[in-house]
C-alpha cells in the first residue's frame, strides 16, 4: 500500500483527515489511534506530527466522558483524597514565614509541557524560524536555554487554585506527573491542584494516574 504525501496540507486540511476518514475516525473515539498507525498512511513532517499528537490527545480525553470509566476513576479519588484544605491553606498564607518555606503550594513553576506550549504558540503568532529538533529538548535546563538563546517569553507559573489532603500513595504518583504536593505540612500530605470547577475525577492527571494503575495490574496478571 502506497502512502499519502500530505506534508504540504494546511492545519485544517490535517484535522480533517483524522476526523472525516472512517477508520481514523473509529479509532479516536475509542482512543486506540497512535502516531505509528499515521505513519503507516501518510507521509507528513515532525511539525505535522506534533499536531496530531495533540488532536489524539483530545481525543483520548474525551473517552473519560464514559460513565464506567468516570465511576472507577471516582472510587480511586474517594479512597486517596481525603479533605480540602484550599481554607486552611489560605489562612496560612497571610503569614509571611508561611510564604517562606511554602511558596510551592502557592503557585506551580512551569513544566516541560508549558514551555513546549509555549514554545508552539509564539513561533506559530510571531512567524519565528525554528527546526524540528526544537521540539526534542526533555528537561527544562534544555527548554530554558532555548528560550533565551531565541529571547522568547517564558511561561509564567501555573494558579494553584485548590488544596487538598491527599493519601501519600497518591502523592507519590502526582508529584512524578509534576503536580505540586507538599508531604509534611504539620503532619500534612497536601496536593495544589491546578484545575477547579470540575469534579476531581475528571483532572487529566488523575485519569491518567489510574490508567497507569491499570496498566501494572494488567502486567502483574501476565507475569502470574
Amino acid at each position: 500500500m502506497s502512502k499519502i504525501d500530505i506534508t504540504m496540507y494546511s492545519d485544517s486540511e490535517l484535522s480533517d483527515i483524522a476526523v472525516n476518514h472512517e477508520y481514523f475516525y473509529n479509532s479516536l473515539e475509542k482512543g486506540r489511534l497512535t502516531v505509528e498507525m499515521m505513519e503507516n498512511y501518510f507521509i507528513f513532517t515532525d511539525n505535522q506530527k506534533q499536531d496530531f499528537i495533540e488532536t489524539i490527545k483530545d481525543y483520548e480525553y474525551d473517552k473519560y466522558s464514559d460513565g464506567d470509566y468516570q465511576n472507577k476513576v471516582k472510587k480511586l479519588v474517594n479512597n486517596n483524597v481525603y479533605y480540602c484544605a484550599s481554607y486552611l491553606i489560605g489562612h496560612l498564607a497571610k503569614d509571611c514565614s508561611f510564604i517562606d518555606e511554602y511558596l510551592h503550594l502557592l503557585e506551580r513553576a512551569p513544566d516541560t509541557d508549558d514551555y513546549k506550549e509555549a514554545f508552539r504558540y509564539q513561533i506559530k503568532s510571531e512567524g519565528l524560524k525554528y527546526c524540528d529538533d526544537d521540539f526534542d529538548h526533555s528537561t527544562l535546563g534544555e527548554w530554558r536555554r532555548l528560550f533565551d538563546s531565541k529571547d522568547l517569553q517564558h511561561p509564567e507559573p501555573g494558579e494553584i487554585f485548590e488544596h487538598w489532603i491527599i493519601s501519600d500513595r497518591l502523592a507519590d504518583k502526582l508529584a512524578v506527573k509534576g503536580e505540586v504536593i507538599e508531604k509534611d505540612l504539620h503532619g500534612l500530605t497536601i496536593w495544589g491542584r491546578v484545575c477547579t470547577g470540575q469534579a476531581i475525577l475528571l483532572d487529566r492527571v488523575i485519569c491518567d494516574i489510574y490508567d497507569d494503575i491499570q496498566k501494572e495490574i494488567e502486567s502483574w496478571e501476565k507475569e502470574s
